[in-house]
């Protein structure tokens, strides 16, 4: 075996310890008050059932609920709900938020299972910058600058958040 084959695994060892422990910490903040623009995009949610149901040409994707908050966040938080079977809002309660920001849909519960995949994402990153650190210089620089990213404030607010930004 070559050099570079025995590094191999374990440098995704490590990737993969630092996305579990990254995770970790980051599902520390799961259970933490809802942030009011949370909300819009967990009612938004509904909208990739459209495309999945076959409906691309709807006259609701030029409805302004559709254009207005970027869309990969909606489309995770739905793909979550459909993991956990957890019955997805309508367009009715992203019009009932919009119309009252204090308006809150679903149970802490749902709160949690739509903020997963910002945990996850935020995990992800970690990850790649691990990786960035471990290309550019060796495992000891990719694991502080993946530690470094996790402690930063800002980024683990956002790896918890069921929105895209704050």
């Amino acid at each position: 075996m070559t050099k570079s084959t025995l590094k191999e695994p374990s440098r995704l060892c490590r990737a993969g310890l630092i996305g579990i422990l990254s995770a970790a910490f980051f599902a520390l903040g799961l259970g933490d008050e809802p942030f009011v623009d949370e909300y819009a995009y967990i009612t938004q949610s509904y909208q990739p059932d459209l495309l999945f149901a076959g409906r691309a040409d709807d006259a609701s994707w030029l409805d302004v609920l559709s254009y207005d908050l970027v869309p990969l966040p909606k489309y995770l938080i739905n793909l979550a709900f459909r993991a956990s079977g957890t019955p997805r809002p309508s367009r009715r309660d992203a019009l009932a938020w919009y119309e009252d920001t204090s308006y809150r849909w679903g149970s802490r519960t749902d709160l949690f299972i739509a903020r997963l995949p910002s945990v996850m994402l935020g995990a992800l990153g970690c990850m790649a910058v691990f990786s960035l650190g471990t290309l550019f210089q060796d495992a000891s620089a990719g694991i502080i600058a993946a530690f470094l990213m996790a402690a930063n404030p800002l980024y683990r607010l956002h790896a918890h958040r069921a929105m895209s930004e704050a």
